[in-house]
């Protein structure tokens, strides 16, 4: 019995005497063994010699021979100590425990060494540090501990928080190179954070959600408060940024500039919602994917989606007020890109496709500038449907400029999707590419201002309902050898035909005027079905047409005005010999010059008395060149029989209302020479020879 309480005392013993190894104290430090083979230690002040001022905690610490190295900070180590003014932790630092600065209320600024990978929970409650640093590292530091700067904090590392860093009071943040995430919820909330300085955060590659939500909006709202600064700035192009999360700068409602790195893939959803004073935003072409309601209760004057040959798919509406500059496919999956509020657009070389209702209802829309788009192949349905034809309604309320002119010259838009252009009702002039085939259903309906349309040659289908409530005073089909398919009624006042039509459904309506050019083949039946007045042909031989081509009232009363020479041709012709009334829509010119001179009109000349031909359309000048030979003079210059004098070598026929013949006359110059000889006929003075030059 004796022996076994022995041994319980002597283990006692050796407990108490262990106990007092692991702790004991150095000047104002008292320090625990934490790890008896590394010899690592915690570091806690000395309750009864606590440490005033700035301190600085050594990185190691001998004691009894044994030198120790200080790894971490002891919970509340140094906690409710208002008197330390600063504190300079060692490198060998790896955790600070809880509590460990609590209410040292006096502290002036404060450094995390890059070696801490732990802070403890409420590590800093009670203190108000106003210039705070987390140290260069290339691993994250784990903080369970809100950081309570009250001015710049200047952020070097990584630093994993689940919830906000900072409390609401910093002011100004830099992030350095080694940050790579800036983590959920952050900064959020940091209604005094004016300042965030990325020029160094060369490593950073992911922005978290709701990082900086709320930040820098802080407005005075008791009587006599100052103003403070706003964040009204955010750059990040020399971050490596790819992806901005999800409400990352929501309700950052005084910024207006914000520049995004070429390296950005993806902008989730409401990343910037309620970043109401920005004045431009720029998409960079690096950017795949943006997600929903990204720019929600914004309005921003002038929007860039910038040059990519990859589309950018986009959940978000667009609200740009002013001008947006399309420079990339964005594929908008069928709905509105923007608001209505949009003025300007300007298409770039990279855009292959306007979708679907891309801009439908841009009622505000005037101006639409397609002269760099040489990559526009096609325009989708409902793509501008109701664009730029809005009229005031309140009393006193501003005129507006209306979208009246669209150029699509320089594009290689080859089909026009159904009702594209419906409803633009202010649209008086469109021009269209060669590279055009399809006109889809409803493609200009209502478009009721066009003063005049011109179909390409290349276009081979028009759709029904293409011209619906239009009244277009000038219509052309431009030249093309290949027939194509008409489903709509062509609604127009002077019409030119330059190509055979296929009609599936309707044909012309209000036609006046028709002037048929050399590449249509054929007529048919009930054709021209309206009452024209004026029907003009190229064909020197009339070509085969159907015997009701035209209308009776047509063939009664309107003139047909046929080229000159071949009214006995056209009065034989069926279908021509219907017409009551013929007139010639040109004129027979014939020249005659003789030789030693040449005579001209238009394009033909005439030498050698042999005879040329041309015609010249009616209510023309026809203007006569005569140019005689050297050592030749014109002579003779009769028109239609009569003598007439060319002025300086022309004459003109104004206003030609019938054939001309023309013929001009060249002979040789005649000279008479008068000389004296000197000093009689056999005088040495006298030459034997004379030279008369011309």
């Amino acid at each position: 019995m004796r022996k076994k309480l022995l041994s319980i005392c002597l283990l006692l013993l050796i407990a108490i005497s262990a106990r007092a190894q692991t702790e004991f104290t150095v000047d104002n430090f008292k320090y625990t063994v934490t790890d008896d083979v590394n010899h690592y230690v915690s570091v806690s002040q000395n309750s009864e010699n606590a440490p005033t001022g700035a301190i600085t905690i050594p990185s190691s610490v001998t004691y009894e021979t044994v030198t120790y190295t200080v790894t971490s900070i002891a919970n509340s180590g140094f906690g409710d100590n208002s008197a330390i003014t600063g504190v300079t932790l060692p490198n060998t630092l790896t955790s600070i425990g809880d509590y460990a600065f609590w209410n040292c209320s006096s502290l002036a600024s404060f450094s995390i060494p890059g070696s801490v990978t732990t802070i403890g929970s409420q590590v800093f409650d009670y203190c108000s540090i106003p210039t705070f640093t987390f140290e260069a590292s290339n691993t994250a530091v784990t903080c369970n501990a809100e950081i309570p700067c009250t001015d710049h904090l200047f952020l070097y590392r990584d630093v994993d928080r689940d919830g906000a860093l900072t409390d609401g009071n910093v002011k100004s943040l830099t992030i350095g190179a080694n940050v790579t995430t800036i983590y959920n919820n952050m900064f959020n909330g940091r209604t005094l954070l004016s300042s965030i300085d990325f020029s160094e955060a060369t490593s950073l590659t992911s922005i978290g959600d709701n990082a900086f939500n709320g930040c820098g909006n802080y407005v005075p709202t008791e009587p006599g408060e100052a103003t403070v600064p706003n964040l009204t700035t955010i750059d990040l192009s020399n971050t490596k940024v790819t992806s901005i999360g999800q409400y990352a700068f929501n309700d950052c409602s005084k910024l207006t500039t914000i520049s995004l790195p070429n390296t950005l893939q993806t902008i989730n959803d409401g990343a910037f919602f309620y970043c109401s004073s920005l004045a431009s935003f720029s998409v960079p072409g690096s950017v795949t994917t943006i997600g929903s309601a990204v720019f929600d209760f914004c309005s921003i004057p002038t929007f860039t989606f910038e040059a990519s040959n990859t589309a950018v798919t986009c959940n978000a509406v667009i609200p740009c007020t002013d001008h947006l500059f399309l420079y990339r496919d964005v594929d908008k999956e069928g709905y509105q890109l923007t608001t209505g509020a949009i003025k300007a657009l300007t298409i770039g070389a990279n855009v292959t496709t306007i979708y679907t209702n891309m801009f439908n209802g841009c009622t505000l829309l005037s101006s639409i500038d397609f002269s760099e788009a040489t990559g526009l192949t096609s325009i989708g349905d409902n793509a501008f449907i109701n664009c730029g034809n809005y009229v005031p309604t309140e009393p006193g309320e501003a005129t507006v400029p209306n979208l009246t002119t669209i150029d699509l010259s320089n594009t290689k838009v080859t089909s026009i999707g159904q009702y594209a252009f419906n409803d633009c009702s202010k649209l008086t002039t469109i021009s269209l590419p060669n590279t055009l085939q399809t006109i889809n259903d409803g493609a200009f309906f209502y478009c009721s201002s066009l003063a005049s349309f011109s179909v390409p040659g290349s276009v081979t289908t028009i759709g029904s309902q293409v011209f619906d409530y239009c009244s277009i005073p000038t219509f052309t089909f431009e030249a093309s050898n290949t027939a194509i398919t008409c489903s709509a009624t062509i609604p127009c006042t002077n019409l030119y035909l330059g190509r055979d039509i296929t009609f599936t459904e309707s044909r012309f309506s209000g036609v006046s005027a028709l002037t048929i050019g050399t590449n249509v083949t054929s007529i048919g039946s009930l054709f021209f079905y309206s009452n024209i007045t004026s029907v003009t042909v190229p064909w020197d031989s009339p070509i085969t047409i159907a015997d009701d081509a035209f209308s009776d009232d047509t063939y009664a009363n309107a003139t047909l005005w046929i080229p000159g020479g071949t009214k006995d041709d056209y009065e034989a012709a069926d279908g021509w010999k219907k017409f009551a009334n013929m007139e010639f829509s040109s004129f027979v010119v014939s020249i005659t010059g003789s030789a030693h001179g040449t005579l001209e009109v238009g394009e033909i000349s005439s030498t050698n008395n042999e005879k040329a031909t041309t015609l010249i359309d009616r209510g023309e000048n026809a203007v006569f060149t005569v140019t005689p030979a050297t050592g030749y003079e014109l002579t003779t210059f009769t028109v239609n029989g009569n003598d007439e004098t060319p002025t300086e070598g022309s004459y003109t026929v104004e206003n030609l209302l019938a054939d001309q013949t023309v013929v001009a006359g060249f002979t040789a110059i005649n000279y008479t020479i008068d000389y004296e000889l000197a000093g009689g006929s056999v005088a040495s003075a006298n030459p034997t020879t004379y030279t008369i030059e011309s």
